[in-house]
């Protein structure tokens, strides 16, 4: 009898202990949260253009992230699909970027 409920109770647990895993981005976390950072700095730099020319002036500020970082526009891409999908890493990578933009900010603030 002990046994029976000992083994529903181990297969419980394993049951839920073998829950979803995070997928596997095409840039490691590390290295993608200095590019959201440097892409939310540029961002922020075209938003008083004009639609035709922040299109243009976003794609070249994006190549030239892309070649500092050293990182395929097709990786970064990726990367974004899915974390779209996957609500906790994108939290968790939003957080480190929040701050570390904030950090930039206030250094600009102070020249």
């Amino acid at each position: 009898m002990y046994y029976r409920i000992f083994a529903f109770f181990f297969f419980l647990a394993f049951l839920f202990s073998c829950g979803p895993k995070p997928a596997v981005l095409a840039i490691e976390k590390e290295r993608l949260i200095p590019i959201l950072v440097d892409v939310h700095i540029a961002e922020a730099a075209v938003q008083s253009l004009r639609k035709l020319e922040k299109d243009s002036v976003i794609q070249v500020y994006y190549n030239q992230i892309f070649e500092i970082h050293k990182i395929s526009e097709d990786d970064f891409y990726a990367s974004m699909e899915i974390l779209k999908q996957d609500a906790y890493q994108l939290a968790e990578i939003y957080e480190v970027v929040l701050e570390e933009v904030t950090k930039k900010g206030a250094t600009v603030g102070k020249n």
